[in-house]
This record gives C-alpha cells, structure tokens and sequence, in this order.
C-alpha cells in the first residue's frame, strides 16, 4: 500500500468514516419481565433497613429492609423500567421471612393501580433457589395481605403514600426523596 493510501484510510478510521465494531446503543427498553433468576442475589443489591415498623394486614411482625436493585439519578421523577424493588420482613433465616418484591414493568401495566409496577411475594425453596408465590397486580384470591381496594392491598398504600414517588414508599430509594 502506498503511503498516501495508509494515511487516508487511516484518517478515514479516526473520523469514524470506515465501519465501527462497536455495536450500536440498545434502545431504551419499553417494558421488563421479571422472573425468579431477577432477583437471585437480591442480599447484594443496595439495602435500606427501616426497622420494625406496624404490620400491614397478612405481614408478619419483626424488623423490614428494602433492597433496591438500582436507584433513581437526582431529579428523576420515576425510576427506570427493569427496577425491582424486594421487601424482606422478619428475624432468622431467610426461609422464615416473608419476602415481597415489585418490578418496574413500564408501559399500562397496572394502568388503574401504581401505573407500571408488578408485586410479588417470593420464598425459597427447599434447595435454596429463589421462586415466585404469587405476582401480578393483587395478591390472589384467599391470601391475607392487606384488603382487595384498587386491585390489591400493594396498590392501596403505594397509590395513596407514593403518588409523588413512582409508588416507592421507601426512604432514600422513592425518585421524590433523592
């Protein structure tokens, strides 16, 4: 190749004319999915202890920490689709706590409740693996937590307590409080 070849295509690679490797950004995603796998590891994530607080109807009594799989920026007035949000009630192994969890679905997920968001209850089977009791935007029929307003007892309180916060409740991890 000629000198003055070289230098072309080489100019022409530093001024972004010959073709990148680099893969293009990933577009925002416009809605999330959680299974079991997305909260393995949920211990690890970013933990605010809130201490033991009033039982809601069905919880059972005893220390509450929330754990948050990503927090908002400051100035965020919502938190990004795909944040998942679990609530670990209770003292001991964590095979006799209850564990709740919500999701950042996005779109009209839950359009007539916290607008977005999933809930969960979550346990640990017998090897350890982390599985989902129940999801959707209620408990189902013959659970006890909390009363059946608005879907469910989850929208009742986060509706009501978290309407200029996405529907977190949680100091230091609801968009209003950072």
């Amino acid at each position: 190749m000629r000198p003055h070849t070289c230098l072309l295509v080489s100019s022409l690679a530093a001024c972004g004319g010959a073709e990148s490797s680099a893969p293009p950004p990933a577009p925002e995603s416009t809605s999330f999915v959680a299974f079991a796998r997305d909260f393995e590891g949920f211990e690890s994530w970013a933990a605010f202890p809130l201490g033991v607080g009033v039982p809601a109807i069905g919880e059972i009594e005893g220390p509450r920490t929330v754990y948050a799989s990503r927090l908002p920026a400051p100035g965020e007035a919502a938190l990004p689709i795909g944040t998942r949000l679990v609530k670990v009630i209770g003292d001991g192994p964590i095979e006799t706590r209850q564990v709740f969890a919500m999701a950042k679905r996005g779109g009209d997920y839950n359009a007539f409740g916290a607008r977005g968001w999933e809930w969960f209850e979550l346990e640990r089977d017998a090897r350890g693996a982390l599985t989902i009791d129940w999801r959707g935007i209620s408990p189902p029929d013959g659970t006890s937590y909390g009363s059946n307003i608005r879907g469910g007892a989850c929208n009742e309180c986060h509706v009501e307590q978290g309407a200029a916060s996405d529907a977190v409740l949680t100091p230091g991890v609801a968009p209003a409080a950072r």
